[in-house]
């Protein structure tokens, strides 16, 4: 906003402004500074007094008589929805926002459309990671029941490893038992065998007497 304490306008606007839709826009400018639409809002939201009287009523006039081409359009106001016209070339629209807001607009959208997105792909992320977690636990699971499996194979191996070594043990000493046994056993025999042996002599036979005495 500027605030001006009068404007000084040359009445033939084609000597400085060549083209000639500046000219008729120039004109609807001037004339917007007197119009009660903008005005009054001056005058509610900065109390910035309007001109009345015979000072706005020589003004509208003077614009009035500012020269412009002739093939220059005319500008209009668009206050209430115009179908179509308000959709034309030179409408000066209150109906129509500006264009910084609809690309504010269009960039909060599209903010919203992205923070949407990280929401689902966090909520993605999250998922994938109570899966994760849940895969872990089941293959923490099947490791701990293939450990103790692997445990039980082992001991039971531990065991079959102990009794084989065991009988093997008893069986080594019962060999070594009998061994020793039969080697004594031998040379016993040899300690026999090699003593002399003693030969008695036979007794006399005993005659035998007959049933009268005689020999």
């Amino acid at each position: 906003m500027v605030a001006v304490s009068y404007l000084l306008v040359r009445q033939d606007l084609t000597t400085f402004i060549p083209d000639p839709r500046a000219q008729t826009l120039m004109v609807e400018f001037l004339r917007s500074l007197y119009d009660p639409l903008y005005n009054s809002r001056c005058e509610t939201e900065f109390l910035a007094l309007p001109v009345r009287g015979a000072v706005r009523d020589l003004a509208l006039q003077s614009i009035d008589n500012l020269q412009v081409s002739s093939d220059a359009p005319v500008w209009i106001k668009e206050t209430e929805v115009l179908p179509i016209t308000g959709q034309g070339d030179f409408v000066i629209s209150t109906r129509r926002r500006e264009s910084f807001l609809i690309q504010q607009d269009l960039l909060t959208s599209k903010i919203e459309e992205a923070a949407a997105t990280l929401e689902e792909v966090v909520t993605n992320v999250s998922e994938m990671k109570t899966i994760t977690l849940g895969l872990k636990k089941d293959m923490n699971k099947i490791a701990s029941i293939q450990s103790r499996s692997d445990r039980s194979v082992l001991a039971d191996k531990s065991k079959r490893i102990d009794a084989s070594f065991a009988m093997a043990i008893s069986s080594l000493v019962i060999w070594f038992v009998t061994a020793i046994i039969f080697c004594r056993q031998q040379t016993q025999l040899r300690e026999l065998e090699s003593r002399p042996r003693v030969i008695q002599p036979e007794p006399p036979a005993k005659k035998r007497r007959s049933e009268d005495g005689s020999v």
